[in-house]
């Protein structure tokens, strides 16, 4: 008999075996939620890194291929030429290394877009047409996919339509171009949405000293510079 009692007090209720389990569920849950809420952060913690990259990227790309640009022989006569330049900052510059140009029979855009020639190797800018990625001619477009480059090769024969044009997507996430022009007059930064046309003329746009994209990605904002290679003879560097 007393054996039976001190068995009896020694075992657990069912109020308390339901009590126990309930609390070791609670923590069960508890540490499921951290261990989920913690991967979800280093998941988005990743994913911002990669767009600071990618943003860098983007940056250090376009510098690089403003910076090779070799300098563009411009065409005495329009119709023997497969662009049609604009102008360039530097007026006494024969031959530029940067201008507003439009593709021939471009619907991409109406408006000039900035264009460059490089002659070395951008594996980027591959094609299916079979030619090496060298020797390009390279047209900056934005529009509501992003940043683009059009681009064909100085080697084929003259631009016929547009679908003489590659376009490779550079970046998603550029979202605004902003243009930035130094004044002599004013002796300050101009900075517009659009390309800023000369004072003396406003069919004739200015190419910009500098380029500010815009990078957006979900909650997060970047801006990154572009410096092009054509400065005007009164701007002050400091």
């Amino acid at each position: 008999m007393p054996k039976t009692t001190q068995s009896r007090q020694k075992a657990m209720s069912l109020i308390e075996v339901i009590i126990s389990i309930a609390i070791g569920a609670f923590v069960l849950s508890a540490a499921a939620s951290f261990v989920v809420s913690i991967t979800e952060i280093w998941s988005k913690r990743d994913a911002r890194y990669a767009f600071y990259e990618h943003a860098d990227g983007v940056a250090e790309f376009l510098n690089a291929s403003f910076s090779a640009a070799q300098a563009i022989e411009l065409e005495t006569s329009d119709n023997d030429s497969n662009n049609q330049a604009t102008n360039t900052t530097d007026e006494s510059s024969s031959n530029p290394r940067i201008l507003w140009a439009t593709p021939i029979d471009g619907k991409a855009s109406d408006d000039p877009l900035l264009y460059i020639e490089l002659k070395k190797e951008t594996p980027l800018l591959t094609s299916s047409d079979g030619l090496p990625p060298i020797e390009k001619s390279l047209y900056l477009y934005h529009d509501e996919e992003g940043l683009s480059l059009l681009h064909s090769s100085l080697i084929q024969e003259e631009l016929e339509s547009e679908n003489d044009l590659h376009r490779t997507l550079v970046s998603p996430y550029v979202k605004q171009i902003e243009y930035i022009n130094w004044d002599p007059e004013l002796e300050q930064w101009e900075i517009q949405e659009e390309p800023i046309p000369s004072p003396d003329d406003n069919d004739i746009l200015l190419v910009p000293n500098f380029l500010r994209l815009q990078f957006e990605y979900e909650d997060i904002k970047l801006q990154r510079m572009i410096c092009l290679p054509e400065q005007s003879i009164n701007l002050v560097l400091y």
